[in-house]
């Protein structure tokens, strides 16, 4: 972020990223709260092949903004409503977006 986005943010607090356990938990909390069956299995395949691979850091608000658009993909495609790892795939590919800077 650069300094002028940061001043007008005037209350800051650090917020430290979840461990990859912890993000499980908040994982499962996101699937409770929208009535969706959990399955750790899905959320660490998708640490160790998305995040891990590409750098991304963990973030708690990762979990509900992946869940919520994983489950508008299904509903658009009037799938069940589950989560599965082709879901997950697609949420992340449209959340994370990679820098294509090709400027040498």
């Amino acid at each position: 972020m650069d300094e002028a986005f940061l001043r007008r943010i005037q209350y800051k607090i650090y917020a430290e990223s979840p461990t990859a356990d912890d993000f499980v938990r908040i994982f499962g909390i996101a699937c409770e709260e929208r009535n969706v069956p959990f399955e750790r299995k899905l959320v660490e395949q998708m640490i160790e092949q998305v995040y891990r691979p590409r750098g991304i850091e963990l973030r708690a608000c990762h979990a509900r903004d992946l869940v919520n658009q994983a489950l508008s993909l299904a509903s658009y495609r009037r799938q069940p409503r589950r989560l599965t790892a082709e879901l997950l795939e697609e949420a992340c590919t449209s959340y994370f977006i990679e820098d294509h800077d090709e400027r040498t």
